[in-house]
C-alpha cells in the first residue's frame, strides 16, 4: 500500500501563529493535488485569524481529536495509549502519540508545524513508510538528563568550537569560517532520527510498533515519545521504513537552527525537502512574524526567504 497524497498537522493551545499557518502553506504549495488534515487537541485556539484563513481552504480540512476514539482500533491496547497520554510530561509528548494514531489511522505524511516545505513528497509515497536522519551532539542525551562525565568534555568543547565559528559566519553573511568548523563536526556528531517528518501508508506496521513502544516507555521523560523513541524502534526493525538522510528533511542540526534566520538568504541543496527550523530554539523571531512583516525579512535568511515565496504563492492561488 502506497501512502496517500494527504498531509498531517497536530496542534493544541489557544493561539495559533503565523508560522503554522506557512508549514501548512507550504505543503499546499509544494503538492496542488494534495489534502491537508489539521487534527486539533487539547485546548483549541480561539479568535485565531490564521486558523480561520486556513479553514476556508478547500484543500485544508480542521479535525477535532477525540480522545475516546483516537486511539482505538489501531491494533494497539487503546487503554494503555489513554493512559500514556495522560501521563505523557506535556504537550509536545501528547503530540506525539496523536501524531502516530493519526498516521496510523488515515495515512499520509506527518509535518511538525514548524516547517516549511521547499520540495514535493510525491515521489516518495510508493514507501510503505519513510523517516529522516538529523546529525545532534553526541552527548545530548546525557546532557538533557544531567549525567555528567569527563568523556564528555571532547565532543561538548568540539561542539563549540564549530558553533562559535558558525555563529560568526552567520553574523558576517558568508561562510568564510566553514573550513575550520567542518574538521570538528566529526568529534561531537551522531546521527539518530527525528519524528518532525513521518510518512506511512494506513496501518503501516512502523507506526504500529511506534504506538507498541510508546506503551512501554515512561512517556515522563522528555524526548522518550518523540526522537528515542523512533531511534529505537527503526534500529530494531527497518524493513519496512525507508531512512532519508539529513539533507532530506533536517539540513541543519538543530543546535544551529540559527543558519535559518540569519547569514543571508543562501541558495538550498536541490536535495532538501523541507526546512525544519526548530521554533523551541527562535519564539520571539516566530512568534513575532506576521504577512505585513515577511517581505521585510526575506533577505535575512533562507526560512525567510522561502516563507515569502510561499507566501507569494499562497495568494496567487
Amino acid at each position: 500500500m502506497s501512502i496517500p497524497p494527504r498531509f498531517l498537522f497536530v496542534w493544541t493551545g489557544r493561539r495559533f501563529p503565523y508560522f503554522a499557518r506557512l508549514a501548512v502553506e507550504s505543503a499546499l504549495v509544494a503538492e496542488p493535488d494534495a489534502q491537508v488534515e489539521l487534527h486539533l487537541f487539547g485546548e483549541r485556539p480561539t479568535g485565531a485569524p490564521h486558523l480561520a484563513s486556513l479553514a476556508r481552504h478547500p484543500r485544508v480540512h480542521l479535525v477535532p481529536v477525540d480522545l475516546d476514539t483516537v486511539f482505538v482500533g489501531l491494533g494497539v491496547d487503546a487503554r494503555r495509549l489513554r493512559q500514556a497520554y495522560d501521563r505523557a510530561g506535556g504537550a509536545s509528548a501528547r503530540s506525539n502519540l496523536i501524531r502516530y494514531a493519526v498516521l496510523a489511522r488515515r495515512g499520509g505524511v506527518y509535518l511538525d508545524t514548524d516547517v516549511l516545505v521547499v520540495r514535493s513528497f510525491a515521489d516518495l509515497r510508493h514507501h510503505a513508510a519513510f523517516a529522516g536522519q538529523e546529525q545532534v551532539l553526541s552527548i545530548d542525551a546525557d546532557r538533557v538528563a544531567g549525567r555528567w562525565s569527563a568523556r564528555m568534555a571532547i565532543p561538548g568543547a568540539s561542539w563549540a568550537a564549530a558553533w562559535a565559528l558558525r555563529r560568526l559566519d552567520a553574523s558576517l553573511g558568508h561562510p568564510g569560517l566553514e573550513p575550520l568548523a567542518r574538521p570538528l563536526d566529526r568529534f561531537w556528531q551522531v546521527t539518530q532520527l527525528n519524528n518532525a517528518v513521518i510518512g506511512a501508508a494506513p496501518g503501516a506496521g512502523f507506526v504500529t510498533r511506534l504506538l507498541a513502544r510508546a506503551i512501554e516507555v515512561d512517556p515522563a521523560v522528555r524526548y522518550r515519545l518523540g526522537p528515542t523513541l523512533i531511534s529505537e524502534v527503526v534500529a530494531a526493525s527497518a524493513h519496512d521504513v525507508t531512512v532519508l538522510p539529513p539533507r532530506a528533511f533536517y539540513a541543519v542540526p538543530p543546535s544551529y537552527s540559527f543558519q535559518f534566520f540569519t547569514g543571508g538568504a543562501r541558495p538550498l541543496d536541490p536535495a532538501v525537502r523541507v526546512l525544519h527550523v526548530v521554533a523551541s530554539n527562535h519564539g520571539r523571531d516566530l512568534a513575532a512574524l506576521e504577512p505585513a512583516t515577511l517581505a521585510a525579512r526575506a533577505d535575512r535568511g533562507s526560512y525567510y526567504a522561502e516563507a515569502a515565496r510561499i507566501a507569494a504563492r499562497a495568494v496567487a492561488a
